[in-house]
């Protein structure tokens, strides 16, 4: 969960960024917006992380109900 989280505001951060790196060779390009590709990628992320908190919360009341 820690890691989908990072994942997270690291997606979040982008929102924040004006130019971003293109190639290899170190040049950038300017973000003009943030259109639907932005935010269905968002979302992924988002439903990765409450599924991943809600599987290991699941996966903690299993492992106590076993022992």
């Amino acid at each position: 969960p820690k890691f989908a989280l990072a994942a997270l505001i690291i997606a979040l951060s982008f929102s924040l960024w004006n130019n971003i790196l293109i190639s290899e060779s170190g040049a950038t390009g300017k973000i003009l917006s943030l259109e639907l590709g932005y935010y269905i990628w968002l979302i992924s992320i988002v439903t990765l992380t409450i599924g991943t908190h809600f599987y290991f919360k699941k996966y903690k009341e299993v492992n106590l109900l076993i022992k």
